[in-house]
């Protein structure tokens, strides 16, 4: 069984979203929302941080975050076990849950080299499996925008870690650069109820900027 709830409205909020363009690793939540930066969290090895303009692809594109990839991770499985991962987590208003929708991601390779590309995982499982893939296909400071589809309810607290690969390359920085992030859905306010379904997750390339 599944643990599911329909939205109170089909209209889709904006439960977090972590402005990077302003310079900052920390989250602007929607009303009794509850969020933590956007940092590498216990465990992970790669460098999470902040840069502005940078020597990858592209110089410029103002300030943003990065994953820097510290340990040889060409592929999605070398990232997770490699444990190259940005993480935050988000708490629905007290007495209160949210059903997301889906994760938005704009984001850009911090150097030319590929493959080049994201792992999105979560609490739920304790990051046991991946819940979508992207391959990062612009180069700083172009970016796309890829969409995570998640369709699932969070009753209590639910972190996510954001895994990056990338193939180093002589001096190419090996790193993924962010532009935004937001955690889309609606909020819930009465009781969730049990029915035998399965969450599937999914994720499309949507657009470019």
């Amino acid at each position: 069984t599944a643990l599911v709830c329909a939205p109170l409205s089909s209209r889709a909020d904006t439960l977090v979203s972590y402005p990077f363009y302003n310079g900052t690793l920390s989250p602007n939540p929607a009303s009794g929302v509850t969020a933590t930066g956007f940092l590498g969290g216990n465990g992970s090895n790669a460098v999470v941080g902040i840069g502005n303009g940078g020597n990858g692809a592209n110089s410029g594109g103002g300030k943003y975050p990065y994953i820097l990839i510290t340990q040889n991770s060409t592929s999605v499985g070398a990232a997770v076990s490699n444990d190259q991962y940005a993480q935050f987590s988000v708490t629905p208003p007290t007495g209160n849950g949210m059903y997301m929708t889906q994760i938005q991601v704009v984001a850009g390779r911090g150097g030319e080299s590929t493959p080049r590309g994201l792992v999105l995982r979560w609490s739920f499982d304790n990051y046991g499996s991946n819940l979508a893939t992207a391959t990062v296909s612009q180069d700083w400071p172009s970016t796309g925008t890829y969409t995570f589809k998640l369709n699932a309810f969070a009753g209590d607290t639910v972190s996510f870690r954001v895994y990056a690969y990338a193939t180093p390359t002589g001096n190419v920085e090996p790193s993924v650069r962010f532009k935004s992030l937001s955690v889309l859905g609606n909020f819930v306010y009465y009781a969730p109820y049990v029915t035998p379904a399965s969450t599937f997750i999914t994720t499309s390339h949507t657009s470019y900027n």
